[in-house]
């Protein structure tokens, strides 16, 4: 299918450090409806980190928003929760949801 095509393009492109195709295709695959929530989170997660990378954190945590609606148990991996563009940024808003959910 072409949404799963669009974000294992923008998953390459992300890797390979070429962020404005990464952003293009991860946003591209959402609009083409992946179906796996597993996929949306991974395409969320993504173009989170390429926002955060360049210092857009209102879109970055607009991401890890978007991320936890779908999985609110997501837990970045160890590697990843210690950056220090968006590992602080995900536990903000991490912290922030869970505290909406108790209300």
């Amino acid at each position: 299918r072409k949404a799963e095509q669009e974000l294992s393009t923008g998953i390459r492109a992300y890797e390979d450090g070429n962020y404005k195709n990464a952003l293009k295709h991860l946003q591209g695959a959402l609009d083409e409806g992946l179906i796996l929530n597993s996929d949306k989170v991974t395409a969320h997660k993504y173009l989170a980190f390429v926002h955060c990378a360049h210092g857009r954190e209102t879109q970055c945590r607009q991401e890890f928003r978007n991320l936890l609606e779908i999985d609110p148990k997501f837990e970045l991996g160890p590697s990843e929760v210690g950056h220090p563009a968006w590992g602080p940024a995900f536990k903000s808003v991490k912290a922030e949801m869970a505290k909406k959910q108790q209300k």
